[in-house]
């Protein structure tokens, strides 16, 4: 209990009393009075640390575990993680931690197990993983790990983030892209792709059938000297001019040589590459070979 002591302190004592019997009546009290304030307060401030400790522990909006280092075994979790692998608390807590695996190789149990020993003897250890949740749907998550001590027991902490609309996201680039290489691979005219330095960035088959260079030879290469004549830039500098100033409808047609030194007609539409800054990092250039144009002049 708490007590006022005469300074105006207030202590915690704890009493330890024994009644003092005289032929099987009470007769008297004996006592002892310990001041306890001291572990009173300490008792209190672990309490608060601790409740601090669980304030940030489940204000994540990361998966947490912790670990046993030795074995692996799952000690605690924080609320994100009961939500995001839609399970009870003692459910995480009992079992192997396989449950939370794809369970096919190279996401089993095993090897979980194996990073976790890898995160103890590195100090820590971070890759993508395939986890299951308790209704045993799959999710892509991206996992830190992380070697500590806690109560002077060894542990490791990880944090676990759901990483499935990213994977999602860069699924879908990845095939967006694909289908636009394919779509320049195959198309039936030239499409090249400039630095704002003017030197190619990319070629497509179709410029290389045209011009007689592969894109390995195009890449890096300037136009003037090699598929621009001398007598014609002073026709091309002003529209590349135009070209990186902002014009998006900059048009041409111009005499071009191929890599065998043949002087060809090509009409070209050309049009700047702006960023979403609004800053423009290069050019785009659409071209075909004027036969008819070139027959002419021949």
């Amino acid at each position: 209990y708490r007590m006022i002591a005469a300074d105006g302190r207030h202590v915690w004592l704890r009493d330890i009393v024994t009644v003092i019997a005289a032929h099987g009546h009470p007769q008297t009290l004996r006592g002892v009075m310990i001041d306890v304030t001291g572990q009173k307060e300490l008792l209190g401030e672990l309490q608060r640390s601790e409740e601090k400790y669980r304030e940030i522990f489940n204000g994540s909006s990361d998966a947490i575990f912790i670990h046993d280092a030795d074995n692996g075994q799952i000690l605690d979790v924080n609320q994100a993680m009961l939500n995001m692998y839609e399970c009870a608390y003692d459910d995480a807590l009992t079992g192997d931690i396989g449950k939370f695996c794809k369970g096919v190789s190279p996401y089993t149990a095993a090897d979980a197990k194996l990073k976790l020993r890898e995160a103890v003897e590195q100090g820590s250890h971070s890759f993508e993983w395939v986890a299951r949740k308790m209704s045993g749907e799959l999710f892509w998550a991206e996992v830190n790990l992380h070697s500590t001590m806690i109560g002077n027991q060894p542990r490791v902490l990880a944090s676990v983030r759901d990483i499935s609309a990213r994977k999602q996201t860069l699924e879908q680039l990845r095939e967006a892209h694909e289908r636009l290489n394919l779509l320049i691979d195959r198309m039936p005219i030239g499409c090249i792709l400039w630095t704002p330095q003017f030197t190619v960035s990319m070629w497509n088959p179709t410029a290389e059938r045209i011009f007689g260079f592969t894109a390995e030879e195009a890449l890096g290469m300037e136009p003037y000297g090699t598929i621009v004549p001398a007598d014609v830039r002073p026709v091309v500098e002003p529209v590349w001019k135009r070209i990186i100033g902002g014009d998006k409808s900059a048009h041409s047609v111009n005499e071009n040589m191929t890599k065998q030194g043949k002087t060809i007609t090509c009409e070209w539409y050309n049009t700047p590459m702006i960023s979403s800054s609004g800053e423009i990092v290069g050019a785009i250039s659409i071209t075909w070979w004027n036969w008819l144009r070139t027959s002419s002049l021949d």
